[in-house]
């Protein structure tokens, strides 16, 4: 590694060792009361404070931004303003250019866009941490949603990772500042998530055995994959457009009733939980859809998990 590339890694970890520790500080500080102000003042504050980590994390690129994209889940740790501010992470990313996003298509497939699209969408309609994705139809006539994965993005996340993992080990000999934090086995544990993520072989077969389990759910919709145009860092699946969840006055306006919606939710992973043992383990917004029949439709299967026998026992006694 050159010296250029030395201080270039440095100055980055340095930034990275910046930006988290503020971040945790302020945090800190706030739940204590420690900054004072009235209740719309300390709105104002955190809207702000929340506005520049994000845009700090949307800097420092994939790892961080799916780290903000975690956070954005933790209502129980961050204040709302955090949460909604990080929830804009989960599909308002900046794009990297279309011209490399086409070319990995076409290096993943080894044929040229045309031998397998009729069309592809000139922009994107989604952007996130680890890819963005076209609206394309195939030769074939099928309208397709196309995930194209960010270039070079396993080096960048094996760099940020090793840098996490200094971090965690520094503040696990502090085990007095946070009391009950396993630091480095959180490191570890973001690590196999974002592993998992880059295969997009696994999320189609994912998806694959979730949509097997809701067969006889009418209500849930799981798009079809295209496995023979899929590859570890290109997916290709059924185009499905609909009314995100949290849209209320959307929903109104197609004729859909909210509450039915979020009940079917909660029927959904209760039987995720009690009944498969195997769960969509990020469900936020963006992943799911109201269609115009009323089916609701269940993106994005990178992050999932598993839960033993054993433990659904144990579930169902104590009256989950």
């Amino acid at each position: 590694m050159g010296r250029g590339a030395k201080l270039s890694n440095l100055a980055r970890a340095i930034y990275v060792v910046w930006t988290l520790f503020s971040f945790a500080l302020y945090v800190y500080l706030d739940s204590k009361g420690w900054l004072g102000g009235s209740k719309q003042g300390r709105e104002t504050r955190l809207r702000r404070q929340a506005a520049r980590l994000r845009g700090r994390l949307i800097a420092l690129g994939p790892t961080f931004i799916k780290m903000g994209q975690m956070l954005a889940t933790r209502a129980d740790l961050l204040p709302l303003e955090y949460i909604d501010e990080l929830s804009e992470l989960q599909d308002r990313v900046p794009a990297f250019p279309d011209e490399q996003a086409f070319r990995i298509i076409e290096s993943e497939l080894n044929r040229p866009l045309e031998d397998v699209f009729a069309q592809v969408g000139e922009r994107p309609i989604a952007s996130a941490s680890l890819g963005q994705v076209y609206h394309a139809r195939l030769v074939t006539g099928e309208d397709v949603a196309v995930k194209v994965q960010r270039p070079h993005l396993d080096e960048h996340i094996r760099f940020d990772l090793e840098l996490l993992r200094r971090i965690g080990r520094f503040l696990d000999r502090y085990p007095k500042l946070f009391p009950g934090a396993e630091w480095l086995g959180a490191v570890e544990e973001f690590d196999r998530v974002i592993h998992e993520e880059l295969d997009y072989r696994r999320e189609a077969a994912n998806a694959d055995e979730f949509r097997r389990n809701f067969a006889s759910w009418p209500t849930i919709h799981v798009p079809r994959m295209f496995n023979d145009y899929s590859t570890g860092r290109v997916l290709v699946m059924e185009f499905i457009s609909g009314t995100k969840v949290t849209d209320l006055e959307g929903l109104r306006l197609a004729g859909h009733d909210a509450r039915r919606i979020n009940e079917l939710i909660y029927r959904a992973y209760f039987k995720q939980l009690l009944e498969d043992g195997f769960f969509h383990a990020d469900p936020h917004p963006g992943n799911l859809l109201v269609m115009a029949d009323g089916r609701l439709a269940v993106f994005d299967f990178g992050m999932v998990g598993r839960i033993s026998e054993e433990l659904q026992r144990r579930m169902i006694e104590d009256g989950i």
